[in-house]
């Protein structure tokens, strides 16, 4: 009777390398899902901004030109009580206060927009609500160039770093960084996005 082959299994060197070559393109996949992810919900702000914008400015159109008198960062479509950006560090530490709702402006707003929209990640501690903002914003740092005017602040998830430039913001708004952010926020290395309403 011939002799019966034996059969091999694998060696632990062997297990070893296909765990990790599936382990690896699993990481690319969940990094390409994460991305894709995160690019959809920038899309969806850029959405939510042409909306905003419009709102305000058939406000503007409805009161004489004027947009709403309001000189301190304001979270668009909370509720007075509620806070907003509330991740937001201000040189290492919290603000004395963060951005809260104001229920007159909801409530000016609302004759020119069905809803006002929400960021769609509204856990992420810092950009999680639009806001609105009248007066000055300085960018460039702290002896940057600045606007004077109406703004709608927000963040973008993707390319948003401290040393972002004006293209990481997209729907054409442009990046603040250095002493920019507005009260309450103060002076901070922070990066944002703002769009002057005209």
């Amino acid at each position: 009777m011939p002799p019966t082959k034996k059969s091999r299994g694998f060696t632990l060197i062997e297990l070893l390398v296909v765990i990790s070559i599936i382990a690896l393109l699993a990481s690319i996949v969940f990094s390409s899902v994460s991305t894709a992810q995160a690019n959809s919900r920038d899309a969806r702000r850029q959405e939510d901004l042409s909306s905003l914008m419009q709102a305000f400015d058939l406000y503007a159109t409805s009161n004489g030109g004027n947009y709403p008198a309001i000189n301190i960062l304001t979270c668009l479509g909370l509720p007075g009580t509620s806070s907003c950006w509330t991740g937001f560090l201000n040189n290492g530490g919290p603000p004395a206060s963060f951005p809260t709702g104001n229920i007159s402006l909801n409530s000016n707003l609302t004759p020119y927009i069905s809803s006002i929209p929400q960021d769609p990640e509204p856990s992420r501690g810092v950009g999680n609500s639009y806001l609105y903002y009248q007066g000055t914003i300085s960018y460039n740092g702290c002896s940057g160039s600045s606007a004077t005017g109406s703004f709608i602040v927000y963040e973008m998830e993707n390319s948003m770093t401290n040393g972002a430039t004006d293209s990481a913001c997209k729907y054409g708004g442009a990046h603040a960084s250095g002493c920019c952010a507005p009260s309450p926020f103060g002076c901070t290395q922070m990066s944002l996005c703002f769009v002057q309403l005209q």
